[in-house]
């Protein structure tokens, strides 16, 4: 019991070591002068690697533009680039414009913006809510965590997103100075495929 207790005190004070000053922005985008993360696929089940994602982060006045590319086999398969707004903590969308294969644009805005991320209180869990196009609609929530990554104590904001309709659930990890570490898909709560970033 008095380990235990020990163990929750030393997370506590890690913690608020960790995270203190800061803002949402840094654990979305990757410390300068890194601005890009690349991922492989791994399919859960036969662990071959499947598509790949690129997210290119661009600073533009007041907003980010994220470039998103998708690969399969080293092809080009579909690209999107974002329009980001930040505040201390939340991460906002306000426009996607996504470019089919054949060059055409679909332009979509979004008023009120989308919150893709959200600061929670610490020790505490925020939860929100997505309104995408038409009636889909997304529940999120995000809480503060640590992570121990290559031997280093890491702050990071664990954000699941669920789609009720479809029984899908995504888990992402957003690491402190990394950005987009980790994605975990769920499929009827069975782990599909995991995706692993690494910055450039």
């Amino acid at each position: 019991m008095k380990m235990r207790f020990l163990i929750y005190i030393i997370f506590i004070f890690c913690t608020l070591s960790i995270v203190k000053g800061q803002s949402i922005k840094d654990y979305f985008i990757p410390d300068a002068p890194y601005n890009k993360a690349s991922s492989a696929n791994s399919d859960e089940t036969t662990r071959k690697i499947g598509p790949s994602e690129t997210i290119t982060f661009i600073k533009k006045d007041e907003f980010y533009e994220l470039q998103r590319r998708h690969f399969r086999v080293g092809s080009l398969i579909s690209q999107s680039n974002e329009k980001i707004l930040f505040t201390d903590s939340e991460v906002k969308l306000i426009q996607v414009v996504t470019i089919s294969p054949n060059q055409k644009k679909v332009i979509r805005k979004f008023n009120p913006p989308i919150i893709l991320l959200r600061m929670p209180p610490l020790l505490k869990t925020t939860t929100w809510k997505q309104m995408w196009v038409g009636d889909k609609s997304s529940i999120c929530s995000a809480t503060l965590i640590t992570l121990i990554i290559e031997g280093q104590l890491r702050s990071a904001l664990k954000l699941t997103t669920e789609e009720k309709a479809f029984d899908f659930k995504t888990i992402e990890y957003y690491v402190k100075g990394l950005g987009l570490w980790k994605r975990e898909l769920f499929f009827h709560d069975v782990k599909s495929s995991t995706d692993i970033f690494k910055i450039e």
